[in-house]
């Protein structure tokens, strides 16, 4: 399934497709831990379609833009560790 797919869902129809996705994995795994089925490339591709649909409800919850004329937050300046005292043996 491609990106722009699942980016142009609703988020109502990405959860329940999420769900659907899980139990498939779920059921996957079930079967090759049984050796039912001989194809772990399908839980990857599973896995992969899992992962995009988890970018799109994130996507969709947090404006991956800020606002125009937003300043970008600050770098936090931190302290630089003392250097440790070195032990010579006498």
């Amino acid at each position: 399934m491609k990106f722009l797919e699942i980016k142009s869902k609703s988020r109502d129809e990405l959860t329940a497709l999420l769900r659907e996705q899980q139990q498939h994995r779920e059921q996957l795994r079930f079967q090759i831990a049984q050796d039912t089925n001989k194809n772990v490339r399908e839980l990857r591709a599973v896995k992969k379609v899992i992962a995009k649909i988890m970018t799109a409800l994130h996507g969709q919850a947090v404006p991956s833009t800020p606002a125009a004329g937003t300043p970008a937050p600050a770098k936090v300046a931190t302290p630089e560790k003392p250097a440790a005292p070195s032990s010579a043996k006498k």
